[in-house]
């Protein structure tokens, strides 16, 4: 303890609101400046992140726990992996965004599974638009990003959009998403 106190130069102070975001901080700094000092805390794992792939036509929602920088955007990191699972799922429900891992979604003979279950919006089906895909992958991005306020009004026009072109089901879809 003395060694290290006698190598001290400076040091700074971080307040946090809560201790998670503590543990979390501390956590994320251990891995950038790998303290000598410090080694019970330094494991090899890191935080799971969510990854949204904007290079895509039609990208899709993944968990990952090493982002690179390739111009997806990064949601996270979360300190729960299983909670994030489970986040993954209900954004999943609330946004069917494709699940599929195939590279090329408009070159197959069909609709794929989730679409038929009503699990995913269908980018394989000739149809589909990327600028209508790309509609709800912005929600998606409003959703982690927090700004509940501005994807409930975006949603509600939409819903009142289809309704007037009495697309109800459509309606119907968004209304539930909206709830």
């Amino acid at each position: 303890m003395g060694l290290m106190v006698s190598r001290i130069e400076s040091f700074d102070v971080v307040g946090t609101a809560t201790e998670r975001e503590s543990v979390i901080l501390e956590k994320s700094r251990m891995k950038k400046y790998r303290p000598r000092f410090n080694v019970s805390r330094r494991d090899g794992k890191t935080y799971p992140a969510l990854r949204l792939s904007l290079s895509e036509d039609f990208p899709r929602l993944e968990i990952v726990r090493r982002p690179v920088k390739d111009g997806s955007v990064i949601f996270g990191p979360f300190p729960s992996a299983g909670a994030l699972r489970d986040t993954v799922r209900t954004t999943a429900r609330l946004f069917p965004l494709r699940q599929c891992r195939r590279p090329d979604v408009k070159n197959i003979d069909r609709p794929c599974l989730n679409y038929q279950m009503g699990r995913c919006i269908g980018p394989c089906r000739p149809e589909m638009t990327p600028e209508e895909y790309r509609r709800l992958t912005d929600q998606v991005r409003l959703f982690f990003r927090g700004r509940g306020g501005e994807l409930t009004s975006r949603l509600t026009a939409e819903m009142k959009e289809a309704a007037e072109r009495f697309d109800f089901e459509e309606a119907a879809r968004l209304r539930d998403r909206l709830a």
